[in-house]
């Protein structure tokens, strides 16, 4: 198979992943202020290369191999992507918070360190929720004021590199099954 014709199966598998299971994956992506087509761009061109690479490893095993080295490979990213599916929701609820104070998605990141200002009117105020007190400090355009500038952007980096993890994590686990099931079938 020439390179166009790998390159070409390789994209339209990503594709169709992509396609079957779009919603999820755009609805799971980091909060839209946190560059969350960016991330989503950057996992499919990675998962893109993962594909690849499995397709160049299997390409150059002896027909006869044994399938359960991949089905190995897909147990260790299922435990990786149960692992890191935890870890990235976690990391989502503790780095979030929904605005206005009424609403109830989440769909802004905050920071990992308050300011100074902030920080002494949270422990004054121990009841009032993170919305309540960002609309306090002037509301989400004013956001700087709660978090700083600093965090905000760690809190960013800790979603999205979370977000990626998982994406691929999973998508290796089903290229590695996808593998060990095609290899039985030789």
């Amino acid at each position: 198979m020439n390179t166009k014709a790998i390159l070409t199966k390789g994209i339209g598998t990503v594709t169709f992943l992509f396609a079957a299971f779009g919603n999820f994956i755009l609805d799971i992506a980091p909060p839209g202020e946190s560059n969350s087509r960016l991330v989503v761009g950057i996992a499919s061109m990675l998962v893109l290369f993962v594909l690849l690479f499995i397709s160049a490893i299997k390409k150059n095993q002896p027909p006869k191999q044994s399938p359960k080295l991949w089905y190995y490979a897909s147990v260790f990213f299922f435990v990786l992507a149960i692992m890191s599916s935890i870890t990235y929701q976690s990391n989502l609820s503790n780095l979030t918070f929904p605005y206005p104070p009424q609403s109830q998605k989440a769909e802004y990141i905050k920071g990992t360190v308050l300011t100074g200002i902030a920080e002494q009117y949270s422990k004054e105020h121990p009841l009032k929720t993170t919305a309540e007190i960002v609309a306090a400090f002037g509301g989400i355009s004013c956001i700087e004021r709660v978090w700083t500038r600093e965090s905000i952007e760690k809190a960013k980096r800790i979603l999205s590199i979370n977000y990626v993890i998982l994406i691929l994590s999973v998508a290796t686990m089903l290229f590695c099954l996808t593998e060990g099931i095609l290899a039985t079938k030789r």
